[in-house]
């Protein structure tokens, strides 16, 4: 996973205009001049070159006057021509290169000799070969649910240095203090300081889907069981059926008939549709008619609070009326008696 910048070429827009800065391989290379001459913009011009998404050549003369710009790689016993050209006016960058390989030590062709067709997915793929990048290897993204595939885009965090990261104590990888980049770096540095095989890279991949499918079940796990009955609560178990909701909440007038047919007619069988156990009552029929019963139970029910429920004041009155309507009549109530005389109290 080695190669080097063998020269840096430069196209003018005019036919003929060709200058080229060389680099010594193997060795460390020290561009020196005038402020304002174009030394920096030979690392914005190679990062271009390496497949670049936007247009790094800042605006000044380098932009203005330039038309195309490549770069040759060199590593033993190839090499690697890949001019691009200045954005056309109104496009923000150009999305086409032209990737030649030459014989190692041969100059820059002519620009009209080259032609530009190569789109730029097609020439990250090339130029990642060229440098020894497995495209197949795809590691896992830091924070995201994805996965990476290693480039030569990714190989640059390691490789340059520009003059404001140099400065900077907090940075300390190429494009750090860009947003996304440091989990971008986190994710891939393993793979380039050869800690990661394509064996282990697939392994983790795998490990990352399971762990992705284990964290959905288990969401909706815990989802299904928020929708199920709250502690201490029984849910249907304890609801009382809508047959019997209406049996037991009945109308008042259906319990006073009740009550008073129970009273004439002395121990009765309920219905089915009451449930209510008869009150033991004696053979002797009531002097009250139903319309006195009415009456009382409206004077009663009209006592009961009404926040003590329609239901229960309806049961309470029920059961008073029956008691009343089970008295004797006052002609059976017992005369005064003596003191020798045994009392027996009446039958109810």
């Amino acid at each position: 996973m080695t190669f080097q910048i063998q020269a840096v070429t430069v196209y003018g827009k005019q036919p003929g205009q060709v200058r080229t800065v060389p680099f010594h391989t193997g060795t460390l290379n020290i561009v020196t001049g005038d402020s304002r001459r174009g030394k920096s913009a030979l690392l914005t011009i190679i990062d271009y070159c390496l497949a670049s998404s936007d247009y790094p050549v800042k605006a000044g003369k380098v932009r203005k006057y330039m038309g195309a710009y490549p770069v040759t790689l060199a590593k033993p016993g190839q090499q690697l021509f890949v001019p691009r050209r200045s954005p056309a006016p109104g496009n923000a960058v150009s999305t086409v290169l032209c990737v030649l390989s030459q014989a190692p030590e041969t100059p820059p062709p002519p620009l009209e000799e080259l032609t530009f067709a190569t789109p730029l997915d097609t020439a990250k793929d090339i130029l990642s070969d060229f440098c020894g990048i497995d495209r197949t290897i795809k590691v896992p993204a830091v924070a995201r649910a994805q996965t990476i595939a290693p480039s030569i885009r990714h190989a640059l965090y390691f490789c340059f240095q520009a003059q404001n990261e140099v400065a900077n104590p907090d940075l300390l990888f190429h494009s750090q203090g860009e947003e996304w980049r440091p989990n971008t770096i986190r994710s891939v540095i393993p793979y380039f300081l050869g800690a990661v095989d394509p064996e282990q890279a697939a392994l983790r991949n795998r490990l990352r889907l399971l762990r992705r499918d284990l964290s959905d079940l288990e969401a909706k796990l815990a989802q299904t069981r928020d929708l199920g009955p709250a502690s201490g609560h029984r849910g249907d178990r304890g609801r009382v059926p809508a047959r019997r909701r209406h049996r037991s909440g009945g109308p008042a007038r259906a319990l006073l008939t009740e009550a008073v047919g129970w009273s004439n007619e002395g121990t009765r069988t309920p219905s089915r549709s009451s449930g209510r156990r008869p009150p033991t009552t004696s053979s002797t029929p009531s002097p009250h008619t139903a319309h006195e019963l009415t009456t009382q139970d409206t004077s009663i029910t009209a006592s009961k609070p009404y926040n003590q429920g329609f239901q229960s004041g309806t049961q309470s009155t029920a059961r008073g009326l029956t008691r009343c309507a089970s008295r004797p009549s006052p002609d059976q109530w017992p005369t005064r008696r003596s003191s020798n005389e045994p009392f027996s109290p009446p039958d109810r």
